[in-house]
């Protein structure tokens, strides 16, 4: 199925508030993130199954498209959102942007991003909004800190990765990978990575000792002016300072180039040095709460924290 056809199949099975159609129209890793539910859902079941947690708090809903930009295997649309939610009096409406990618005349990924401020469903969902991004970065875009060149994941990474997240000590730590990895299930992951840089929705850089990926520094769930930061290395280059110092690089380019006012990040609780970089950087707790881990297939208990641009005011170039 064309990428339009597939972008208008998801508005009408949405609109119809049909989970299984929504979900059929996904590749088997597929990756669908929907601001309704503050979270990231991978597969057409656990689709299927978020998607109906979303619908049973909407009495009706319609997605309506004004214009769609798009290429074989990318498109970006423009519209509203229309929803009556039971708790709610009056019916909801906000601009949206959607964001699709296809593999094999599948959705591979679909990212639906809603300036809905004014709303939420529930206390610890959030809701994202729109992100114009003022400046368009180039794919070819690298930063350099004393130690270490960063440059864009891709695909070509996969291999890497995977030799990386096949260690427990890694993984483990990493809430959203699937223990253990599988390069198909990581070439699809990456695939997805130069649609969100694009979009401006992510920025994943892959960390580099003597030409060789060590780890991952991100800027992910960028939404308004804010985002998540995100980091990982290969166990041979813990205490080091490496993931530290590949998270400043981060960090700058995230409020200096991206233009990001806030910063959230996290970690387990059971994983303390992931705090101390944290707060070494400057960023302050906020709350402790249980989120569920995919590596580790349970519940954990995740420190969260954040940090402003005002709070350490400017930043070393990256």
């Amino acid at each position: 199925m064309p990428i339009e056809e597939l972008l208008r199949a998801y508005c009408a099975a949405f609109g119809g508030r049909d989970a299984d159609a929504v979900a059929a129209l996904f590749s088997d890793r597929g990756l669908y993130e929907l601001p309704l539910l503050g979270q990231r859902l991978v597969g057409p079941a656990e689709i299927r199954v978020g998607l109906e947690r979303a619908f049973a708090l909407i009495e009706g809903c319609a997605i309506e498209i004004a214009s769609v930009k798009s290429s074989p295997r990318v498109a970006i649309a423009e519209g509203r959102l229309s929803a009556k939610l039971h708790r709610d009096a009056q019916q909801v409406e906000a601009p949206l942007a959607i964001v699709v990618e296809c593999r094999d005349e599948r959705l591979s990924r679909l990212a639906t991003h809603l300036d809905a401020r004014p709303y939420r469903l529930w206390s610890d969902g959030p809701i994202f909004a729109v992100r114009v991004a003022s400046v368009a970065i180039s794919l070819q875009h690298t930063i350099c800190t004393p130690r270490l060149p960063l440059r864009r994941m891709t695909a070509a990474d996969a291999p890497r990765v995977c030799e990386i997240q096949s260690n427990w000590n890694v993984t483990r730590m990493l809430r959203m990978a699937s223990f253990p990895p599988t390069l198909d299930g990581l070439d699809d992951w990456l695939a997805l990575h130069e649609g969100e840089w694009l979009s401006g929705t992510a920025y994943r850089f892959a960390v580099i000792v003597e030409e060789r990926v060590i780890g991952c520094a991100d800027a992910d769930e960028i939404s308004s002016d804010a985002g998540e930061l995100g980091y990982w290395l290969d166990e041979h280059y813990w205490g080091r300072g490496l993931a530290s110092e590949a998270a400043q690089a981060v960090l700058n380019f995230a409020f200096e180039t991206v233009g990001l006012r806030r910063m959230s990040s996290g970690h387990a609780a059971d994983n303390p040095a992931s705090g101390r970089i944290l707060t070494k950087l400057g960023f302050r707790w906020i709350r402790d709460t249980t989120l569920w881990s995919r590596s580790r297939r349970e519940p954990i208990v995740q420190r969260q924290y954040e940090i402003a641009s005002a709070d350490i005011g400017p930043v070393r170039p990256s």
